[in-house]
């Protein structure tokens, strides 16, 4: 069994995040942002359209919050830290959200 992703939430910024919204875009997937307060004129946030404000990008509860808050069915992580973080795609998978790895 396959699943689909209705809305995917980028748990990333910057370039990263701006390439992972154009695959999905390209794929019909919307997307959601995260973005702190020092990045809430960024490229990401403003291209990705939806958005929702963090106080930590490493933050894995409100991570996944604003997964859920957002309806979003999938989180990506782009890469670095939460992408190499196994406690990460466990509060994934235990919050019903597929972890959609780089």
């Amino acid at each position: 069994m396959t699943n689909t992703i209705t809305k995917l939430l980028i748990a990333n910024r910057g370039e990263i995040a701006c390439r992972i919204h154009q695959t999905a875009a390209k794929m019909g997937i919307p997307t959601v942002a995260i973005y702190t307060e020092a990045d809430a004129d960024s490229p990401h946030r403003s291209l990705l359209g939806e958005a929702i404000l963090v106080s930590n990008y490493l933050s894995v509860q409100e991570i996944i919050d604003a997964a859920i808050q957002s309806g979003a069915d999938a989180i990506h992580p782009g890469y670095g830290f939460l992408s190499e973080n196994p406690i990460f795609s466990r509060a994934c998978s235990s919050a019903g959200l597929t972890f959609v790895g780089p």
